[in-house]
């Protein structure tokens, strides 16, 4: 499963559960991108690249994923730009973004296909 340009809808805190609603996750046995929850189990200590130690929380309305590997130890990293487009500017047009790197480990990694995207 790839998360390159896949997006992140929503993220739910269950304990020490992360639950990430994504969208544009691609497939390559189906040859095509889905809707899924990814369900990371057990968590430790999320790092960020220029705050560290942080919340995995929503920092915008979605995020546009660039990278996001688990290597078989459960070591996680995860490269997201933040869009929120509240914050646009008058002139330009253009919303307001964050680009955040976030390190950290998991239990477990479950991912539940939602849908097909369209």
């Amino acid at each position: 499963m790839e998360f390159h340009d896949a997006v992140i809808l929503a993220i739910e805190q269950q304990g020490n559960d992360r639950i990430l609603l994504v969208e544009y996750a691609y497939v390559s046995s189906l040859a095509r991108t889905v809707e899924c929850n990814v369900k990371l189990l057990g968590i430790g200590p999320v790092q960020c690249s220029d705050e560290g130690s942080v919340e995995l929380k929503m920092l915008g309305d979605d995020a546009a994923i660039l990278d996001f590997d688990v290597d078989s130890r459960g070591q996680c990293n995860l490269l997201v730009i933040w869009d929120n487009y509240e914050n646009r500017d008058e002139k330009t047009g253009h919303h307001e973004q964050i680009t955040r790197r976030y390190l950290f480990s998991c239990q477990k990694m479950e991912i539940v296909f939602l849908r097909y995207s369209e």
